[in-house]
């Protein structure tokens, strides 16, 4: 954090009093859990404190020139400078575009300031004149506020217009009775120099500085006071109304809904209800007329602008989503009442949700979001509840620090018209004038365009659409200055200087103008202030706000101590704060509630929308590798629970990865699990993983468990919206995977320059360690004699259907190779569509392919004595220790030889008998635990077999991580993407950032798509020494589950030694024949072709109804292919294009795995952008949704443990369990070479255990 603060402003001084006090409800049930229309009766013992009608709080007493209303002067008893002349000067028109946070985000923020300030204008004299001839009527009358033009202005001087008009706002003053301020006196020191303890005397000379102004003004009248006619909660009452009666029309009285217009003027799309007149339409909204045709909410302003229009139907049609699910889980338990104010309570605490989990901490910042206790918390209530606080909005907030953001303002907005063209517009067009958004598809196209366009930079620069042009009427040529008004909002207000919000904030006094430079975004601007001002204490508030230097947010020092202490009020002070105990959610609704994101409410709000961006109030960049354009949900609703009373269990109104909570049925078989995984009891200090991956959300405890359903980053793509594989665009089916294959993937081998055959064995462990996709499990066959089999079951067999041409195949009369599906939510007989792919691995960096996923596994790996891992290291192995060898049914392809039932490997995954690079990434860890847990045993000979197997675990998982994502990761992906993305691992200190709310779930994607691209890699012949000490070679076909010459003398040596010595292949859409026409030759009888596997990866990611490549590029942020054409730039062989052209009817109907692997490579990675770009999202989410990823503090490994486990890397690994290696290259995932150079096993370092030493 930039400054420490040590005490935020949080006392209360005096409530809300005076003749214009609201007066008391007559009655308050202070257990209700709703809140009250108008904010009433929510504090116990100032039931009007919060309440509509009240006046703003005060930061700092007010400072009139004459104690009063009149605008204070300067330090020389001047004027202070024209509002216009400053803005001119300091705020000039500029278009600077963010590309951190969108339009969405300027737009919610708009709804927030709109849902808790409402200053009205004094519009009690209707014949008022303000402006006359463009200029101003002299005596300038007391109820006119207006902006005075300089006579050589820059842009008004060329229409002669010296005056535009303006009216007071409605205060105490203008109702005619004597309120006393309601003032907020505390502290927020922040000190700059952490290294000298002042915090005490800075303290009372703060205390000292407040008082002398508090007695200064006791003598004196009462200043002004502005009426704030919205509550001052976070209550939505821009939606719901804080009037009774606006609160009650806008209900549509049957089943808890909010009205709804959709029929034929809004395109069948739901917006609220039309309606007119003065009252309700004062400046119009559909059209521009006072009075005339707008839309009726709880605020007549929404109808003032597209982006605050946005944020208020989604909710709109948000509480109506919740009302509609409340009512069928209960039936006709509840009436309309009961539905209306629990789908307001939901909605009003999702929106909470919102601005304390996305929202905040982009404007003012993480560390004073921390600060002032603003995040969610993970777990649990929050504690910071105090009825002592008042929760009144600042005077500063309303009419200073929420207004800086309208230089976040676009001037032009971009978005799809009705035909599908793109359109734009200037704001001042489009003020109170969004008839437009009834157009065909006007909303979702709208949404679109908010959460895909960034939005201006919040800084000293406006667009002139608000500095000029600003509520322009047609053919004017001019309009209002917004920042300019701001400027002056803030004179009326009776703000002080912006010295004087320094101090108070606990910064230093800024003495001289020299000062001003550290603390300006650009410091060449002190001079102009020096120009315009007189003294550093004339300086306003609003001007220096938005000249402040941003801190980690938005918002500079002074701006984000204001607008952090505001929302500390607003949720501190507020009985009915969604998470604390005094709201009265239980633990499960709570936790239901902070899973939601603005993402679920848009989808769930708008289902049709398809896509929305995984953060929707930031800019999703194309380099990002975790920004995904879409989440998707199960597809339908789950069944819920049904509620009674006040006992209401949430609806995961977030179907975003909600995806383990399948319900009904149970599964076919008993290695499948049921529907819903079963509930657990978890320890929150277990420091372990849990063998099958549960627990480690403390929230949800399914996720990321072995036996959910992989997670999908686009809905899935089924051509009965089920399960049927999808096909092309015009409804025909898609090629043949075998003809693709060998036209776009054909058989050849290009060594890789700098992977070697150790970096694929690596990648391929890793990928078993996070996804196992079984085939359904049926007797059924899909091919008879080759052929396809009649009349076969679509929702079991997957066959590789082959034409009678095939250049291989169709020597051997060939037709039809074996395959299953994968096993799915149809399958298992589980009520969810489309169908959902079941893992059977967790989805966890964990070692489940080495420790396994069930208890009964690992049992039957252990030796139950000093926390060792059972190996076979005997005559059989030549003294070679190797995984527990047995036989039978745990057999079911061999392994050490390919007999049925015959010897294989025991390890967590039977599948590390496959292939002979994957069974050596297991052995190695295999070895590093026992080595782990024999040295923990030396030095803490009291430990038990329980404490050292689960201590050798842990750490052997930490240094498996660690070797991921600092050296095998960076190799995939590339540095770039890897940094970017925030996947490299810290220095030093424990990092941040792990998050409840993120399902680790492995992607479908993932699983189908992109972790077999690395297949490429494969080499099909290996050259190593053989047992003899002669050079042999071995065909890839060979090995399949017959791993039986690995145990010949030193063989584990030399196969090792070749693989790290042997390039393998380039990673790209060339495969070695012996897995595109070989692999499991094995199980034909006469051993003559196997099958293909590239055609299979291609079937697979069909089977998991994967979108095709062209969404992925889409949602990656790349530009969407129009035609096959626009490849030109992006693939390795150009010539490819024509090949594409006559495979598939469509650019749109490419399959994932084909574009992605057609892609050039990133210049730094092994993989082009689309697989980076799901890589990468893949690798954050087993990241930073894992409580226990090594590197966090909830793993809670000690600093000197993390330090340790920082110095691994997978060469020093392969030295610590290898006793006979004698030296390596730095990186073993790479060939050896001057950039890599060999260095000898002494030089490398290992892991010290000394500190898990127990003294």
């Amino acid at each position: 954090m930039p400054k420490c603060m040590q005490t935020p402003l949080r006392d209360v001084v005096q409530p809300v009093q005076g003749v214009c006090a609201p007066s008391v409800p007559e009655s308050c049930d202070f257990d209700s859990i709703f809140y009250s229309i108008n904010g009433a009766c929510n504090n116990p013992q100032y039931p009007t404190a919060g309440q509509a009608g009240t006046p703003y709080a005060r930061i700092l007493p007010a400072l009139y020139s004459d104690d009063y209303y009149q605008d204070r002067l300067g330090g020389d008893d001047q004027p202070l400078p024209l509002p216009r002349l400053l803005r001119t000067t300091l705020l000039p028109d500029d278009f600077k575009p963010t590309n951190f946070i969108n339009i969405m985000f300027e737009g919610l923020g708009q709804f927030i300031s709109h849902d808790t300030t409402r200053t009205r204008v004094d519009f009690s004299d209707s014949q008022l004149v303000c402006c006359a001839n463009k200029a101003p009527v002299l005596p300038i009358p007391d109820k006119c506020r207006l902006l005075i033009i300089p006579p050589d202005d820059p842009f008004y001087s060329q229409y002669g217009v010296t005056c535009v008009a303006g009216r007071r706002l409605i205060s105490t003053r203008t109702l005619g009775c004597g309120a006393k301020p309601v003032l907020m006196v505390g502290l927020m020191i922040l000190s700059r120099h952490t290294n000298i303890p002042v915090a005490d005397i800075r303290a009372r000379a703060v205390v000292k500085w407040v008082v002398a102004m508090l007695l200064n003004k006791q003598s004196r009248r009462l200043s002004r006071q502005q009426i704030n006619y919205q509550s001052s909660w976070l209550d939505l009452s821009i939606l719901y109304s804080a009037d009774e009666n606006l609160a009650k029309e806008i209900r549509a009285n049957e089943g808890g809904l909010l009205k709804v217009k959709n029929d034929a003027d809004t395109n069948n799309q739901d917006f609220p209800p039309t309606t007119s007149g003065n009252q309700n339409c004062p400046f119009g909204g559909l059209t521009p007329q006072p009075g005339g045709n707008c839309l009726l909410g709880g605020d007549s302003r929404i109808n003032q602008n597209i982006e605050l229009l946005i944020p208020d139907v989604l909710l709109w049609k948000y509480h109506n989503f919740v009302a509609t699910a409340l009512k069928e889980i209960n039936q006709q338990k509840w009436n309309n009442d009961d539905l209306y104010f629990h789908a307001r309570r939901i909605t009003t605490a999702v929106y909470q949700n919102l601005i304390s989990s996305e929202y905040i901490s982009l404007l003012i910042g993480q560390s004073m979001s921390e600060f002032y206790d603003l995040l969610p918390k993970t777990e649990g209530y929050s504690n910071c509840y105090n009825p002592k606080l008042n929760p009144q909005t600042f005077h500063s907030f309303a009419a200073a620090a929420s207004r800086v953001s309208h230089s976040t303002i676009n001037g032009v907005f971009t978005y799809t018209g009705p035909q599908g063209q793109q359109e734009q517009y200037k704001l001042h067009e489009k003020l109170f004038n969004l008839e437009f958004i009834f157009q065909k598809d006007g909303f979702l196209n709208m949404v679109k365009a908010l959460t895909s366009q960034s939005c201006d930079t919040q800084d000293q620069f406006f667009s002139e659409e608000v500095t000029e042009h600003l509520f322009e009427t047609t053919d004017a040529g001019t309009g209002s200055d917004l920042p300019a008004a701001d400027t002056n909002r803030g004179r009326e207000n009776g703000f002080q200087g912006y010295n004087a919000f320094r101090v108070i904030c606990g910064y230093n006094k800024l003495e001289s103008w020299d000062d001003f430079s550290s603390i300006l975004a650009l410091p060449e601007y002190v001079e102009k202030l020096k120009n315009l001002y007189f003294s550093v204490d004339d300086v306003e508030l609003y001007v220096a706000l938005a000249l402040e230097k941003p801190l980690d947010g938005t918002l500079g020092e002074v701006g984000a101590c204001i607008v952090g202490a505001q929302f500390h009020h607003y949720k501190c002070a507020d009985r009915l704060w969604y998470e604390f105990e005094s709201a009265k959610f239980s633990i499960e609704q709570l936790n239901s509630i902070r899973s939601t994101t603005l993402s679920s409410v848009i989808c769930s709000a708008m289902p049709e929308i398809g896509e929305i961006p995984q953060f929707s109030l930031r800019i999703q960049s194309s380099d990002h590798g975790f920004s995904v354009k879409i989440l998707n949900s199960p597809g339908g609703r789950s069944s819920g629970e049904h509620c009674s009373g006040e006992s209401l269990t949430i609806i995961r109104m977030t179907w975003l990865l909600q995806i383990t909570h399948i319900f009904r049925s149970s599964g076919q078989n008993e290695d499948d699990p049921p529907c819903a995984p079963q509930s657990k009891r978890c320890d929150q200090n277990d420091i372990y993983y849990s063998m099958d991956g549960s627990c480690n959300n403390l929230n949800t405890p399914s996720w990321g468990q072995a036996g959910t359903a992989y997670a999908r980053l686009l809905p899935a793509n089924y051509s009965d919206g089920v399960s049927r594989l999808r096909t092309s665009v015009d409804g025909s089916p898609l090629p043949l995977a075998r003809i693709v294959r060998y036209n776009l993937l054909p058989d050849q081998n290009i060594p890789s320059q700098r992977l070697n055959i150790f970096f694929y064995g690596f990648g391929q462990f890793v990928d078993h360690d996070v996804t196992f996709a079984r085939p359904v499990n049926s007797s059924e066959r899909c091919c008879v004699n080759n052929r396809p089999a009649a009349n076969m079951r679509e929702d079991i067999c997957l066959p590789l259907i082959i034409p009678n041409n095939d250049p291989f195949y169709g020597q051997f009369g060939v037709t039809c190779i074996e395959l299953k599906r994968t096993r799915n939510s149809e399958y298992l007989r589980c009520n969810v569509y489309p169908a959902f792919q079941i893992n059977y691995q967790t989805s966890f960096l964990d070692l489940s392919v080495t420790y396994g996923t069930t208890d009964a596994e690992i049992r039957t790996l252990r030796t139950g004595r000093g926390g060792q891992m059972r190996v076979t290291n005997d005559q059989s192995t030549n003294n070679q220790d190797y995984p527990h060898i047995t036989s039978g049914s745990q057999c079911r392809n061999g392994g050490i030889d390919r007999g049925q039932g015959g010897y294989c490997f025991v390890a967590g995954d039977r599948r590390i008998n496959q292939n002979p690079e994957l069974l050596l990434a297991d052995v190695v860890f295999l070895k590093l635990h026992n080595v782990i847990a024999k040295e923990l045993q030396a030095k803490n000979p009291r430990w038990n077999d329980e404490k050292l197997f689960q201590e050798a675990r842990r750490i052997c998982i930490a240094m498996y991580q660690h070797v991921t994502y600092a050296e095998y990761l960076p190799v995939l992906i590339g540095p770039r993407i890897a940094s970017s993305s925030k996947l490299f691992p810290a220095s030093s200190g424990y990092a941040n950032g792990y998050n409840p709310n993120l399902n680790p779930q492995t992607l479908g994607s993932y699983s189908s798509a992109v972790g077999r691209g690395g297949h490429s890699n494969v080499v099909g012949n290996l050259r190593y020494t053989g047992p003899n000490g002669r050079p042999e070679t071995y065909q890839l076909r060979d090995k399949f589950f017959n791993n039986s010459f690995l145990l010949g003398r030193n063989m584990f040596r030399n196969i090792l030694d070749a693989y790290l010595n042997q390039a393998a292949s380039r990673q790209d859409q060339f495969f070695t024949q012996e897995l595109n026409n070989y692999m499991f030759m094995f199980g034909n009888q006469d051993a003559r072709f196997g099958t293909d596997l590239s055609a299979i990866d291609i079937l697979r990611g069909r089977d998991f109804g994967l979108q095709p490549y062209n969404k992925f590029r889409e949602a990656c942020g790349l530009n969407k292919l129009n035609r096959f054409e626009d490849l030109a730039n992006d693939i390795r062989r150009p010539e490819d294009i024509e090949i594409l052209k006559s495979l598939y009817r469509s650019v749109d109907d490419i399959d994932f795995y084909i574009g992605g692997l057609l892609e050039k490579p990133l210049p730094d990675g092994t993989v082009g952008p689309t697989f980076a770009c799901v890589q990468a999202e893949s690798f954050y989410r087993w990241k930073f949704g894992n409580r226990l990823f090594y590197e966090f503090p909830q793993a809670k490994f000690t600093s000197a443990q993390l330090n340790s486990i920082r110095t691994t890397s997978m060469s020093g690994i392969l030295c610590l369990t290898n006793p006979w290696m004698e030296s390596i290259q730095s990186n073993s995932f790479l060939m050896e070479s001057s950039q890599n150079p060999r260095v000898g096993c002494d030089e490398i370092p290992t892991i010290n255990l000394e500190p898990w030493c127990e003294r």
